[in-house]
């Protein structure tokens, strides 16, 4: 008798400690799935907030190119004195500003991704071609 009494508390034990780690197990369950969400909130937080920096970055530089062509067309209705080698020089000049800006134009509106790093990479890239072709129309203007 006192064996099977001991039997059955053994087991009830057993069965015991059974629910108890089941609830355990529930719970940590219910912790990663609320860690899973709260991590995938802020990766679309972090989404958002890298896509409106770029909206943002993309305007500035379309009001650059646009600004760029507008000082084109400038360029092109000055006349300038001297040979008809530096008036051709000139308007290759021209020409060649014409297509960096277009082609600074088509690199931005290529760009869609909203990686980080990759973003970080492309604005630095992007604004030193800007810069360079700034430059280059101060260069243009200054000449006689």
């Amino acid at each position: 008798m006192k064996k099977s009494i001991l039997t059955l508390g053994m087991l009830a034990s057993v069965f015991a400690l059974s629910l108890t780690s089941c609830k355990d197990a529930e719970g940590t369950v219910k912790d990663t799935q609320e860690e899973v969400l709260d991590s995938r909130v802020d990766l679309m937080e972090s989404k958002n907030e890298a896509a409106e920096a770029l909206e943002k970055f993309k305007l500035d530089v379309y009001e650059d190119i646009s600004d760029n062509n507008k000082k084109i067309r400038d360029l092109r209705v000055k006349e300038i004195k001297g040979t008809a080698k530096e008036r051709e020089d000139y308007a290759t000049r021209i020409d060649q500003l014409q297509t960096k800006t277009e082609a600074l134009k088509a690199k931005l509106d290529a760009y869609t991704s909203y990686d980080e790093s990759s973003y970080a990479t492309f604005k630095n890239d992007l604004q030193e071609n800007a810069d360079a072709l700034e430059r280059e129309f101060k260069e243009l203007e200054n000449q006689k």
